[in-house]
Protein backbone atom coordinates (compact mmCIF):
# COMPACT_ATOMS: atom_id res chain seq x y z
CA UNK A 1 0.00 0.00 0.00
CA UNK A 2 1.94 3.25 -0.88
CA UNK A 3 1.22 6.86 0.01
CA UNK A 4 -1.26 7.85 -2.30
CA UNK A 5 -3.31 4.71 -1.89
CA UNK A 6 -3.48 5.46 2.40
CA UNK A 7 -4.37 8.94 1.42
CA UNK A 8 -7.36 8.49 -0.26
CA UNK A 9 -8.56 5.88 1.79
CA UNK A 10 -8.74 7.88 5.19
CA UNK A 11 -9.93 10.85 3.54
CA UNK A 12 -12.58 8.54 2.56
CA UNK A 13 -12.71 6.75 5.93
CA UNK A 14 -14.09 10.32 7.58
CA UNK A 15 -16.50 11.19 4.90
CA UNK A 16 -18.05 7.46 5.28
CA UNK A 17 -18.20 8.16 9.01
CA UNK A 18 -19.83 11.51 8.53
CA UNK A 19 -22.26 10.45 6.29
CA UNK A 20 -23.12 7.73 8.45
CA UNK A 21 -23.01 10.07 11.46
CA UNK A 22 -25.57 12.63 9.52
CA UNK A 23 -27.68 9.94 8.76
CA UNK A 24 -28.13 8.27 12.61
CA UNK A 25 -28.47 12.25 13.95
CA UNK A 26 -32.55 11.34 14.56
CA UNK A 27 -32.10 8.38 15.27
CA UNK A 28 -30.83 5.89 18.68
CA UNK A 29 -28.42 2.68 18.06
CA UNK A 30 -25.49 1.02 19.94
CA UNK A 31 -24.37 -0.12 16.85
CA UNK A 32 -21.93 2.81 16.79
CA UNK A 33 -20.34 2.12 19.84
CA UNK A 34 -20.14 -0.84 19.45
CA UNK A 35 -18.13 -0.62 16.29
CA UNK A 36 -15.89 2.33 18.49
CA UNK A 37 -15.26 -0.45 20.85
CA UNK A 38 -13.98 -2.60 17.90
CA UNK A 39 -11.76 -0.32 16.75
CA UNK A 40 -10.59 -0.15 20.43
CA UNK A 41 -9.46 -3.62 20.37
CA UNK A 42 -8.26 -3.43 17.03
CA UNK A 43 -5.54 -0.46 17.46
CA UNK A 44 -4.81 -1.88 20.92
CA UNK A 45 -4.05 -4.81 19.02
CA UNK A 46 -1.81 -3.25 16.25
CA UNK A 47 0.12 -1.23 18.87
CA UNK A 48 0.96 -4.24 20.62
CA UNK A 49 1.71 -6.32 17.93
CA UNK A 50 3.16 -4.25 15.34
CA UNK A 51 4.45 -0.71 16.06
CA UNK A 52 6.04 -1.26 19.60
CA UNK A 53 7.84 -4.48 18.44
CA UNK A 54 8.97 -2.22 15.54
CA UNK A 55 10.21 0.83 17.67
CA UNK A 56 12.11 -1.53 20.03
CA UNK A 57 14.00 -3.58 17.46
CA UNK A 58 16.25 -0.09 16.99
CA UNK A 59 17.81 -0.74 20.23
CA UNK A 60 17.62 3.09 20.63
CA UNK A 61 17.40 3.93 24.65
CA UNK A 62 15.23 6.76 24.42
CA UNK A 63 11.90 5.20 22.98
CA UNK A 64 9.92 4.97 26.30
CA UNK A 65 10.85 8.66 26.54
CA UNK A 66 8.89 9.33 23.23
CA UNK A 67 5.89 6.54 23.74
CA UNK A 68 5.59 8.53 27.24
CA UNK A 69 5.50 11.57 25.54
CA UNK A 70 2.84 10.54 22.99
CA UNK A 71 0.69 9.66 25.94
CA UNK A 72 1.58 12.83 27.33
CA UNK A 73 -0.05 14.96 23.98
CA UNK A 74 -3.14 12.84 23.95
CA UNK A 75 -3.82 13.63 27.69
CA UNK A 76 -3.22 17.51 26.49
CA UNK A 77 -5.35 17.48 23.08
CA UNK A 78 -8.37 15.51 25.08
CA UNK A 79 -9.04 18.57 26.86
CA UNK A 80 -8.92 20.38 23.52
CA UNK A 81 -11.34 17.95 21.92
CA UNK A 82 -13.61 16.52 24.85
CA UNK A 83 -12.23 13.25 24.07
CA UNK A 84 -14.65 12.94 21.00
CA UNK A 85 -11.75 10.60 19.82
CA UNK A 86 -12.52 7.96 22.47
CA UNK A 87 -15.95 8.19 22.49
CA UNK A 88 -17.05 11.21 24.53
CA UNK A 89 -19.77 13.30 22.93
CA UNK A 90 -20.73 16.22 24.87
CA UNK A 91 -23.52 17.38 22.86
CA UNK A 92 -24.48 20.83 23.34
CA UNK A 93 -27.62 21.72 21.00
CA UNK A 94 -27.26 25.51 21.88
CA UNK A 95 -23.90 25.44 20.72
CA UNK A 96 -23.27 28.01 17.82
CA UNK A 97 -20.00 29.35 17.73
CA UNK A 98 -17.53 27.53 15.89
CA UNK A 99 -15.72 24.69 18.08
CA UNK A 100 -12.42 26.14 17.56
CA UNK A 101 -10.70 24.09 20.73
CA UNK A 102 -12.30 20.92 19.19
CA UNK A 103 -10.56 21.43 15.67
CA UNK A 104 -7.07 22.22 16.91
CA UNK A 105 -6.82 19.41 19.14
CA UNK A 106 -8.90 16.76 16.37
CA UNK A 107 -6.12 18.19 13.66
CA UNK A 108 -3.23 17.93 15.83
CA UNK A 109 -4.32 14.14 16.70
CA UNK A 110 -5.44 13.04 13.14
CA UNK A 111 -1.72 14.65 12.12
CA UNK A 112 0.34 12.86 14.14
CA UNK A 113 -1.09 9.85 13.31
CA UNK A 114 -0.64 10.56 10.29
CA UNK A 115 3.27 10.91 10.24
CA UNK A 116 4.12 7.54 10.82
CA UNK A 117 2.51 5.87 8.31
CA UNK A 118 4.73 7.58 5.47
CA UNK A 119 6.40 4.67 3.57
CA UNK A 120 9.54 6.43 2.41
CA UNK A 121 11.77 5.56 -0.17
CA UNK A 122 12.62 2.13 1.32
CA UNK A 123 10.24 -0.33 1.53
CA UNK A 124 11.28 -2.67 4.03
CA UNK A 125 8.58 -1.94 6.66
CA UNK A 126 5.96 -2.28 4.00
CA UNK A 127 4.12 -4.16 6.35
CA UNK A 128 3.63 -1.86 9.07
CA UNK A 129 3.15 0.30 6.82
CA UNK A 130 0.11 -1.28 5.63
CA UNK A 131 -0.80 -1.71 9.50
CA UNK A 132 -0.93 1.63 10.37
CA UNK A 133 -2.87 2.98 7.81
CA UNK A 134 -5.51 0.45 8.02
CA UNK A 135 -5.36 1.18 11.71
CA UNK A 136 -5.70 4.57 11.50
CA UNK A 137 -8.54 4.09 8.72
CA UNK A 138 -10.83 1.68 11.53
CA UNK A 139 -10.63 4.35 14.30
CA UNK A 140 -11.45 7.20 12.13
CA UNK A 141 -14.71 5.57 10.80
CA UNK A 142 -16.62 5.75 14.54
CA UNK A 143 -14.65 9.39 15.56
CA UNK A 144 -15.91 10.75 12.11
CA UNK A 145 -19.63 9.54 12.89
CA UNK A 146 -19.49 11.02 16.63
CA UNK A 147 -17.85 14.01 15.14
CA UNK A 148 -20.13 14.35 12.23
CA UNK A 149 -23.78 13.15 14.86
CA UNK A 150 -22.10 15.88 17.36
CA UNK A 151 -22.01 19.05 14.90
CA UNK A 152 -25.03 18.16 12.87
CA UNK A 153 -27.22 17.90 16.46
CA UNK A 154 -26.07 21.14 17.33
CA UNK A 155 -27.07 24.93 15.64
CA UNK A 156 -23.69 25.47 14.13
CA UNK A 157 -24.21 26.39 10.02
CA UNK A 158 -24.16 23.65 7.92
CA UNK A 159 -21.04 25.14 6.43
CA UNK A 160 -18.86 25.08 9.42
CA UNK A 161 -19.67 21.56 10.03
CA UNK A 162 -19.07 20.51 6.82
CA UNK A 163 -15.17 22.70 7.02
CA UNK A 164 -14.74 21.12 10.10
CA UNK A 165 -15.24 17.24 8.75
CA UNK A 166 -13.27 18.37 5.26
CA UNK A 167 -10.39 19.41 7.43
CA UNK A 168 -10.30 16.25 9.57
CA UNK A 169 -10.44 14.36 6.23
CA UNK A 170 -7.29 15.74 5.33
CA UNK A 171 -4.85 16.30 8.35
CA UNK A 172 -3.69 12.63 8.32
CA UNK A 173 -2.99 12.54 4.86
CA UNK A 174 -1.08 15.74 6.24
CA UNK A 175 0.96 14.60 8.25
CA UNK A 176 1.76 11.57 5.72
CA UNK A 177 3.06 14.37 3.30
CA UNK A 178 5.09 15.97 5.80
CA UNK A 179 6.31 12.75 7.32
CA UNK A 180 7.58 11.45 3.68
CA UNK A 181 9.21 15.15 3.21
CA UNK A 182 10.57 16.18 6.34
CA UNK A 183 10.74 13.57 9.29
CA UNK A 184 11.75 10.32 7.88
CA UNK A 185 15.15 10.58 9.51
CA UNK A 186 13.18 10.52 12.08
CA UNK A 187 10.30 8.00 11.83
CA UNK A 188 11.27 5.65 14.76
CA UNK A 189 10.64 8.86 17.23
CA UNK A 190 7.22 9.66 14.96
CA UNK A 191 6.11 5.92 15.33
CA UNK A 192 6.69 5.84 19.05
CA UNK A 193 4.80 8.75 19.80
CA UNK A 194 2.06 7.81 17.36
CA UNK A 195 2.22 4.51 19.55
CA UNK A 196 1.68 6.37 22.92
CA UNK A 197 -1.08 7.90 21.42
CA UNK A 198 -2.61 5.10 19.78
CA UNK A 199 -2.55 2.97 23.70
CA UNK A 200 -3.83 5.84 25.52
CA UNK A 201 -6.66 5.92 23.17
CA UNK A 202 -7.51 2.53 22.22
CA UNK A 203 -7.01 1.93 26.47
CA UNK A 204 -9.86 4.39 27.01
CA UNK A 205 -12.15 3.02 24.53
CA UNK A 206 -12.02 -0.18 25.92
CA UNK A 207 -12.32 0.15 29.87
CA UNK A 208 -14.31 3.35 29.28
CA UNK A 209 -16.96 1.72 26.79
CA UNK A 210 -18.72 0.13 29.88
CA UNK A 211 -19.51 3.53 32.29
CA UNK A 212 -21.15 1.53 34.89
CA UNK A 213 -17.97 -0.77 34.80
CA UNK A 214 -20.36 -4.20 35.19
CA UNK A 215 -19.78 -6.76 32.75
CA UNK A 216 -20.64 -6.85 29.25
CA UNK A 217 -20.23 -9.92 27.34
CA UNK A 218 -20.89 -8.45 24.46
CA UNK A 219 -18.58 -5.64 24.36
CA UNK A 220 -15.93 -8.12 25.61
CA UNK A 221 -16.60 -10.19 22.95
CA UNK A 222 -16.36 -7.38 20.18
CA UNK A 223 -13.20 -6.13 21.99
CA UNK A 224 -11.68 -9.69 21.84
CA UNK A 225 -13.11 -9.62 18.08
CA UNK A 226 -11.54 -6.59 17.17
CA UNK A 227 -7.78 -7.51 18.88
CA UNK A 228 -8.12 -10.98 17.10
CA UNK A 229 -9.10 -9.27 13.30
CA UNK A 230 -5.77 -6.96 13.78
CA UNK A 231 -4.05 -10.16 14.60
CA UNK A 232 -5.31 -12.36 11.72
CA UNK A 233 -5.55 -10.11 8.78
CA UNK A 234 -2.19 -8.10 10.01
Amino acid sequence: MDNITSIVALILSVWIGAFVGFWFRGKTSNIPNYFLVFSGGFLLSITLNEIFPHIYQSQASDVGAFIILGVIIQIFLEFLTRGVEHGHVHHEKSETVFPFALLIGLLLHSFIEGIPISSGEHHSHDHLHESLSIGVFVHKLPVSFLLSYYLFKSNLKIIYSLLLIFLFSISSPLGILVGENFLMKYQNESLAVAGGVFLHISSLIIFESNKKHSFNLIKLLIIVFGMLSAYLIL
